[in-house]
């Protein structure tokens, strides 16, 4: 009887055991599939006992939160870890981690716990300290497989004319951006007309812009943005007809973040020289004369009424000393923002006041090995009275703070009902 036992105690050891290991590495071999066939790039996956830690890239989801619960709910039904440590990346450059014990997210799911108990159970940290050990991990599914085309529309209007109280400018935005390394990107954009009620002149196809982007991380919570290449800057009269101005150069952005996200402070310089363009000629004085420009912003972030608060102040183009307010409130996926700007030496009656909308829209998406088509994800608005374009700065498009895609600790507490959303 005896001798039995012992023989079944080795018969478990050498069968079953190895059996139980065998499910255990094909559940994690599944989920890895599954991620990676929900189109995530850029993964980067570590096993740690009952802790799994993932790093990742959206360019699926048109919302990061709706990214992040896609994952968790894969992890969930795989039933292969107690816990997890999701790392969202842009360009490879790693914005957050958040940490979600899985019991709490299956409790949330079932709609068992509420919003507020469990954003309470999860952490968020924007100056995480163990981001260095990505390195050492391969990446899956690499984006600089793939060029990106986005088509996105551009829409201006001008309000209380001699033509009638609106006048509209519709144009065809299509962007084609490529990354071939950490926190680098092409980008090449085009303007097709499609409908113009002023500035009929500039009724073309034409350029957009193009630069190439290099973003770096210094350390946990300080960020640097290079810029070079040609940026839109307004639609002006010289030589008898309207023309689309542009500047070329240089632009650089460092901007540090405090109390884990909840201030921001940076500095932007640029350095550009003038180009405009009609009738497919080009005009340009030599970057020898070209003009600097800094900007300096101080940004303040409510934790529970998802409001950020911006105060800015430089030179710009026109070398005018320039402050301007910026409120914006975010409703979950929608912002709704304030402006008000003040060139100096304007008459108080010259001050700019405008309103910002931001919203998700519904989109396509169609993609291969090669190519990403994407249509425009969200719609951008903004409305100004006594509008002077962007205060008189060039377009760069690359800000530090639009680089975080809303990955702040604040935000992603405040809706985590976004996780249970598909997109």
């Amino acid at each position: 009887m005896r001798g039995s036992k012992w023989r079944y105690f080795l018969l478990s050891l050498f069968i079953i055991t190895p059996i139980i290991s065998k499910q255990v590495g094909e559940g994690y071999d599944g989920v890895v599939h599954t991620i990676e066939k929900q189109g995530f790039e850029n993964l980067q996956i570590k096993m740690e006992n009952s802790h799994i830690k993932i790093a990742y890239e959206n360019r699926v989801y048109r919302s990061e939160m709706n990214a992040m619960g896609s994952i968790l709910t894969t992890i969930l039904n795989s039933d292969i870890a107690d816990s997890v440590s999701l790392t969202p990346m842009n360009k490879m450059l790693p914005l957050t981690e958040i940490g979600v014990n899985l019991d709490d997210f299956s409790s949330f799911l079932k709609g068992n716990t509420d919003n507020t108990t469990f954003s309470s159970q999860i952490s968020v940290n924007m100056v995480h300290g163990d981001w260095d050990e990505l390195e050492n991990i391969p990446v899956l599914n690499p984006s600089s497989k793939r060029l990106e085309v986005t088509i996105n529309p551009g829409i201006e209007a001008m309000f209380h004319t001699s033509q009638g109280p609106a006048i509209w400018k519709l144009n065809l935005i299509p962007k084609v951006s490529y990354s071939f390394r950490k926190g680098t990107q092409f980008v090449l954009e085009g303007i097709i007309p499609l409908y113009y009620q002023f500035h009929e002149e500039t009724k073309q196809i034409k350029l957009g812009s193009a630069y190439i982007s290099y973003m770096h991380k210094l350390n946990n919570s300080l960020w640097t943005s290079t810029t070079m290449g040609v940026f839109p800057w307004k639609t002006a009269y010289r030589g008898g007809s309207f023309r689309d101005f542009y500047r070329y150069g240089i632009s650089n952005e460092t901007a540090q973040f405090y109390l884990n996200g909840k201030i921001n402070l940076s500095m932007k310089l640029d350095y550009t020289a003038h180009l405009d363009y009609l009738d497919g000629v080009w005009g340009y004085h030599s970057a020898s004369l070209g003009k600097f420009t800094w900007r300096g912003n101080l940004g303040y972030r409510f934790n529970k009424q998802d409001i950020h608060i911006n105060l800015g102040h430089g030179k710009n183009l026109y070398e005018k000393s320039l402050t301007e307010l910026e409120i914006t409130r975010s409703f979950r996926e929608i912002d709704i923002g304030f402006h008000a700007r003040w060139n100096e030496g304007d008459e108080f009656s010259h001050f700019t006041l405008g309103l910002l909308l931001d919203i998700p829209v519904p989109f396509f998406q169609i993609q291969n090995n090669a190519v990403i088509l994407n249509s425009f994800k969200r719609f951008w608005w903004e409305f100004s009275y006594h509008d002077n374009p962007q205060g008189g700065f060039p377009k760069t498009k690359t800000s530090v703070l639009d680089f975080q895609k809303r990955m702040y600790p604040s935000y992603i507490k405040n809706n985590t009902k976004l996780f249970l959303k598909n997109n």
